[in-house]
């Protein structure tokens, strides 16, 4: 909006003027610096409305040679002051006023009424912003979950999914190409491959190794032992797999394969 003017020389009225402005400000100036009430250490602020309730002018002593934190409790607006965070730091109790630094007796006053976690920061006041709350940390890149159905708490979800399918119809042939499949972006597999899964339809007559590599080189293998339908995993010295983008996973079939065995699938179970 745009405030009235004063006029240039001033005029009559511009006395109204100035008050109809500051009466437009209105709450604007609850908390705000007193610079009337300053003496020596102690540093005056301005009362108003405040939730309801009509709060008097008031002061607060602070310490020389230090930063006093100033809040107001967000309840009954009492102003007050230390020279330690605690309750600058309880949002949910108190809202940040202002920030007073005396050197010598001479003050640097810091307005943090509209600051982060300030007197009048609502959403530092219930403990959530946008109406939604989520842990007090989170694993960098991972997930954002619900947690419950309010819609109104999230969770850590830990790192994205990342699975590699494959299929192989029939009975194997030699050193047979399973999958070949070159990753988009950095992706993780467990060591031993935690979380994967072999399995065919028919068993095995001998134990039957595929060799899983990345770039052509092994890092681990899925087993299918004699007369078993689903495979075990072990990475290369029990080793989490990385992978960067571009590089290149792969299983292939042993150069002997098992006459039986057929039908195989697998899932490598990654993240990213």
């Amino acid at each position: 909006m745009s405030y009235q003017q004063l006029s240039t020389p001033s005029a009559a009225g511009d006395e109204i003027r100035v008050n109809e402005n500051m009466a437009a400000l209105g709450q604007a100036f609850v908390f705000a610096h007193d610079v009337p009430d300053d003496t020596g250490l102690v540093v005056g602020f301005s009362g108003g409305t405040f939730n309801g309730a009509t709060l008097a002018d008031a002061t607060v002593a602070c310490t020389d040679a230090a930063t006093n934190y100033v809040v107001a409790h967000r309840t009954t607006g009492a102003l007050t002051t230390a020279t330690n965070t605690t309750n600058w730091d309880d949002a949910g109790t108190y809202g940040r006023v202002a920030r007073t630094v005396f050197a010598a007796g001479v003050l640097t006053f810091h307005d943090e009424r509209f600051s982060s976690g300030g007197i009048f920061d609502h959403g530092a006041a219930s403990g959530v912003a946008g109406d939604v709350a989520g842990p007090a940390s989170a694993g960098n890149n991972n997930v954002v979950l619900f947690d419950g159905t309010t819609g109104k708490l999230i969770k850590d979800g830990g790192p994205p999914p990342f699975d590699v399918t494959t299929f192989y119809p029939g009975v194997m042939t030699a050193s047979a190409v399973v999958v070949r499949v070159p990753v988009a972006r950095a992706v993780s597999f467990a060591a031993n491959f935690a979380g994967s899964y072999g399995t065919a339809s028919a068993a095995a007559t001998a134990s039957t190794a595929f060799d899983v590599q990345k770039n052509g080189v092994s890092v681990g293998t899925a087993t299918f032992a004699a007369a078993a339908t689903t495979a075990t995993f072990v990475t290369a010295a029990g080793a989490v797999v990385s992978l960067l983008a571009g590089d290149v996973l792969s299983i292939i079939a042993p150069a002997t394969p098992d006459t039986t065995l057929a039908n195989a699938g697998f899932v490598l179970a990654g993240t990213r």
